[in-house]
């Protein structure tokens, strides 16, 4: 059985106690920024998956008719 947990600390997005309560305030700060830096590395791939060959997000120049 999981506990939901209101300690205002779980990095779980159900809510559910991963612990970190228990962690201290250094503990927590160094946790935090590295969730910050693979959630940044994700959406910055993510974001290079929509580039276009060309670099551009657009797909280079707009033709028009």
């Amino acid at each position: 059985m999981q506990v939901m947990c209101d300690c205002g600390r779980t990095l779980n997005p159900e809510g559910r106690c991963d612990a970190s309560h228990a962690l201290t305030d250094e503990q927590w700060a160094l946790m935090l920024e590295r969730r910050r830096q693979i959630d940044l590395d994700a959406y910055r791939r993510r974001a290079m998956a929509q580039w276009f060959e060309d670099g551009s997000c657009t797909g280079g120049d707009l033709q028009e008719d």
